[in-house]
């Protein structure tokens, strides 16, 4: 688990990749916490039901924290069960576009997008 609280910056992020990928978790919090991603943020990509059962990998912005994301934001990225999740808990997501089924994104806060929303279905 990664704790953010107050500002970090990275490029192309993948939080939770590949087949065995599970328990992964990022937690921006408190007012003036930022992270700022230069590029795609990707979530749980890669993982199968039978290896990461759940939506395990997780990313949190709680409590007046903010992720701004230039590129799109990818949740449950080409895996067979989705296995990840966004939490807002008082916090912004800011992002190009979203590709996630909606499910995926729960909690009460921001979710700004500066293009479109896809919605996936997970067979």
């Amino acid at each position: 688990m990664v704790v953010i609280t107050n500002s970090f910056a990275t490029a192309n992020s993948v939080i939770g990749g590949g087949a065995g990928a599970k328990s992964n978790a990022v937690i921006v919090t408190g007012p003036g916490s930022m992270m700022t991603n230069n590029g795609n943020l990707i979530l749980g990509y890669g993982a199968t039901a039978s290896t990461s059962p759940g939506g395990s990998n997780s990313l949190t912005i709680a409590n007046g924290a903010a992720v701004n994301v230039t590129g799109t934001t990818f949740i449950a990225f080409n895996n067979t069960n989705g296995s990840g999740g966004i939490t807002l808990n008082g916090g912004t997501l800011s992002t190009l576009a979203v590709n996630s089924d909606p499910t995926n994104i729960t909690g009460t806060g921001l979710l700004v997008t500066r293009s479109a929303i896809a919605d996936r279905t997970f067979s």
